[in-house]
C-alpha cells in the first residue's frame, strides 16, 4: 500500500499527470489524500468526507450525488466541465 498525502501539491498539471498513472501502475493499493479534483476524476473510488457526511463513489456518481461535490468540481471548471 501506498498513501500520498497532497503528493503532488507542488507538481505542475503536465507532471501531476506523469506522476499519477505511473504511481497507479504499481502492484498493491494507492491511496491518495488530494484537494485537487483532477486527482479525484481520474480516481477509481473517491471518498467526500465533509464533517459528518462521508460518501464514496466514482467522480461521476459523486457529482450526481452531492450538491457540495458537484459545486467543487463547477469551481475548479470554470466552464463547467467534468
Amino acid at each position: 500500500m501506498l498513501i500520498l498525502d497532497e503528493a503532488g501539491c507542488h507538481l505542475d498539471p503536465a507532471a501531476e499527470r506523469r506522476a499519477e498513472p505511473a504511481l497507479a501502475a504499481r502492484p498493491g493499493t494507492l491511496v491518495v489524500i488530494a484537494h485537487r479534483i483532477s486527482s479525484a476524476a481520474s480516481a477509481r473510488q473517491v471518498l467526500l468526507m465533509d464533517g459528518t457526511t462521508v460518501l464514496t463513489g466514482t467522480h461521476h456518481e459523486l457529482i450526481d450525488r452531492s450538491p457540495l461535490y458537484a459545486d467543487l468540481v463547477g469551481r475548479w471548471h470554470a466552464d463547467g466541465t467534468h
